[in-house]
């Protein structure tokens, strides 16, 4: 190694250590910077040309995306909330150290002009703004309006308002001046009233958009239709048992043409749903949440629908029987908390039967483009069992989410027969990813070792155990 500090010592060539520091966090990129000279050029090189993710408040804290960077540590709190005004020098100082930022997460923080200003000075590449609980340390509504007009670039926003006159004055002017707004999603827990305001302001640019409220009503979709032709994706949930939920879902089958659809409605009549359901001919995702009893034989065929989500939804298994002629493109289903009804003794109904739950999964294997199956099993309320599971020796993907004090041992014992049961009758060579929780996960894989090594045969190299991964509503 030379000591001349004009040159330096190469460790290897500066592309592929750029190859490799693109994987690592801002936090490992700052370690290494005091490793030797290459690293650290290296090292502030992948700090300038990532995008990156600056994140501050009570967020789930997300270790496996490397682009995200959480600066809570160096703020200081003011009756437990962040305070970005307090903390507004290092709060630059952080921002500078990242030239590319395209999100910025704030939850649970004071914020106020001179806050704003430092992330449109420092941030020029920002598009998505989500913004949870935020509190203006300011009582001038100029300058909320001010605070508006510099965030006007913003292309996707998050916005959950809390019950606060100031933030719902900034709210409003913060709609208002978002000309070109592409994806918003508004979550009105406390403050009822602000919807019913900021529709009238919605821009023609959006395409995207996610509402969650109390007060929800059938004016509020129309003014949404009027303004947003171009609008491909919502997402609707209603928190109160309102009567307007048929209506509201008629115009939205009627009046859009959307490609995504989720909605929440628990008053939805199974009649309106079939309905009006097919008119949506583009529609490629649909996720439903409701009580409702779910009858594919009142349906007719869509061709175009490739995901469909189902959470709280009853179900007979006669009423699924023709499912693969209503759905013939369906690729990904999903159940969450579903309620199977046993239809062998009318006079004695219950929930969950083995024998009726199998008949509605043989309706399922049914489906000849269905590559990805995704369940959610609770404690005492079972979704699915080894000869359903095995079914689906052909999937592409197998994702079991576990909730409260389940048999740990049983649900392994399930995954390890269904392997085995792929590993024998699979036609597929292509991948098959088995998802589940890391608590499962590991004794599975443990115990598939084990169980592979007892017959003399190595696991099937198209098998991957993983953990499982999060979804929204649109994929």
């Amino acid at each position: 190694m030379t000591t001349d500090d004009n040159k330096r010592h190469y460790v290897m060539n500066d592309d592929i250590i750029g190859l490799i520091f693109n994987k690592l966090s801002a936090k490992q990129l700052c370690r290494l910077q005091t490793v030797c000279r290459q690293f650290k050029e290296c090292s502030e090189q992948t700090l300038k040309n990532k995008s990156w993710t600056i994140r501050v408040g009570h967020q789930k804290d997300d270790t496996k995306n490397v682009s995200i960077v959480t600066i809570n540590h160096m703020i200081i709190r003011t009756d437990n909330i962040f305070d970005l005004v307090e903390s507004h020098q290092q709060f630059d100082s952080i921002l500078k150290n990242f030239a590319i930022v395209r999100t910025i997460q704030m939850s649970l923080c004071y914020i106020n002009r001179q806050t704003i200003e430092k992330i449109v000075n420092r941030c020029p590449h920002l598009q998505r703004l989500e913004l949870c609980c935020i509190y203006m340390k300011t009582s001038d509504d100029e300058e909320l309006r001010q605070m508006a007009s510099l965030l006007s670039k913003i292309k996707y926003l998050s916005f959950r308002c809390v019950d606060d006159s100031r933030t719902k004055v900034f709210t409003i002017d913060l709609i208002k001046e978002l000309s070109s707004l592409e994806s918003l999603r508004i979550s009105t827990f406390f403050n009822h009233s602000i919807v019913e305001q900021i529709v009238t302001y919605f821009p023609q640019t959006l395409r995207s958009l996610h509402l969650i409220d109390n007060n929800w009503r059938l004016t509020s979709l129309e003014t949404i239709i009027n303004r947003c032709p171009h609008l491909d994706q919502l997402s609707i949930e209603e928190m109160n048992y309102f009567m307007e939920c048929n209506d509201i879902f008629i115009n939205i089958c009627c009046k859009l043409n959307l490609k995504n659809l989720a909605f929440r409605f628990n008053n939805l009549s199974i009649d309106v749903f079939s309905k009006y359901i097919v008119k949506q001919t583009q529609l490629k995702t649909l996720s439903i949440t409701s009580d409702m009893c779910f009858d594919v034989t009142k349906m007719k065929t869509m061709n175009s629908l490739k995901t469909i989500k189902l959470y709280w939804i009853r179900c007979l298994p006669k009423l699924w029987s023709n499912l693969p002629k209503v759905f013939p493109n369906l690729s990904h289903i999903s159940f969450d908390e579903i309620v199977i009804l046993c239809e062998c003794n009318e006079d004695q109904p219950q929930t969950h039967c083995r024998q009726c739950q199998h008949k509605c999964m043989q309706s399922i294997a049914q489906l000849t483009h269905l590559k990805r199956l995704s369940l959610t099993k609770y404690y005492n309320r079972p979704v699915i069992g080894t000869d359903d599971l095995k079914l689906f020796s052909e999937l592409n993907v197998l994702s079991l989410r576990t909730i409260g004090n389940q048999n740990r041992d049983e649900i392994v014992d399930e995954l390890i027969q269904y392997c085995k049961h792929c590993a024998e009758k699979r036609v597929s060579q292509k991948c098959l990813k088995v998802m589940t929780n890391i608590e499962i996960r590991k004794p599975l894989e443990q115990r598939l070792k084990q169980s592979f090594a007892e017959m003399n045969q190595l696991i099937p190299k198209f098998l991957k155990i993983t953990n499982l991964d999060d979804f929204g509503c649109f994929e």
